[in-house]
């Protein structure tokens, strides 16, 4: 970020080092049920001894999919990442680490003339975890506070 006369321009960096390693997993227990997790580890190395700034160097995600009867499924995840840590001319506190949860029930083919109908009904950020997206001091002032608890109702159908 560059502050020339009070608008902001971007500068290209000669050269970006990311490193880091990446693993997933998954087991399945029969009939579409299953466990799975993802882990990701990174840094970043912008050549002129800046880390990248607000870049997690940890995330993930834990994921259940329980499959109840040939109509309903279950499925919930916890998204986690570790804490921002701002820059040193960014006077700002860092920002933490979150694990966000989620879950949707799907019911599918649940009405023979309609097998291709499909609802949802999904519950975002499930205990209300008050969580921002970390933002440069020169694009706003403050960081982007991210959504509460929210709800989405989905219907689906495919021919």
């Amino acid at each position: 970020d560059v502050v020339d006369g009070g608008l902001v321009h971007w500068d290209n960096v000669a050269e970006v080092k990311y490193e880091g390693f990446e693993f997933e997993l998954k087991y399945n227990f029969r009939r579409g049920n299953y466990l799975a997790a993802n882990y990701t580890y990174q840094t970043f190395d912008f050549g002129d001894g800046d880390d990248g700034g607000m870049v997690p160097t940890q995330k993930g995600n834990v994921i259940a999919n329980i499959r109840i009867n040939k109509y309903l499924n279950f499925n919930t995840y916890c998204h986690f990442r570790d804490g921002y840590i701002r820059r040193e001319t960014d006077s700002r506190d860092d920002v933490p680490g979150q694990a966000i949860f989620n879950a949707t029930l799907i019911a599918k083919k649940f009405l023979r003339r309609f097998k291709g109908l499909e609802l949802r009904a999904s519950v975002y950020n499930i205990f209300d975890t008050d969580y921002v997206t970390p933002t440069s001091t020169f694009r706003i002032p403050g960081d982007t506070p991210r959504p509460g608890r929210n709800y989405l109702l989905g219907i689906r159908y495919a021919f």
